[in-house]
């Protein structure tokens, strides 16, 4: 299959084989934020052939681990309070869309950890349904 870059992604077409196919190659995306979802979802998409763009509101001192850890990834930081994101890409949104599996999603403002292993053992109880508890957990 081949994917060409022009006119915009069918999110809800979105494929992980459109991925390998070239989906990304040569499209500009911005990932916001450099934790660790935002630094796989930056290598994710720089691997896939996409002109990443970092934005993060913190200054690029306080980044160097996560900086480093693009290995030498060609992608555009946008760094510091004074920058000013220009799109959004929410790395959640991408990977729900990409997951062959069926997935569960926590959210809130505390007890997230909590929640979600909690669901993943009560889940785990039934061995024809493995589990895989992922996020961003200690």
């Amino acid at each position: 299959m081949t994917m060409t870059t022009t006119g915009p992604i069918d999110l809800d077409r979105l494929s992980l084989d459109a991925v390998r196919a070239g989906a990304f190659r040569d499209r500009p995306v911005t990932v916001l934020g450099l934790a660790r979802s935002g630094l796989a979802l930056a290598r994710f998409l720089a691997d896939s052939g996409a002109h990443v763009t970092i934005y993060d509101g913190r200054a690029a001192a306080e980044l160097a681990e996560a900086i480093a850890a693009l290995d030498g990834r060609p992608v555009t930081l946008a760094l510091g309070a004074e920058v000013d994101p220009a799109a959004t890409w929410a790395e959640a949104d991408l990977f729900l869309r990409l997951s062959p599996a069926p997935t569960i999603g926590v959210t809130g403002t505390k007890g997230k950890t909590t929640t979600a292993s909690l669901t993943a053992a009560l889940l785990a109880t039934d061995p024809a349904h493995p589990v895989v508890l992922g996020g961003n957990i200690g």
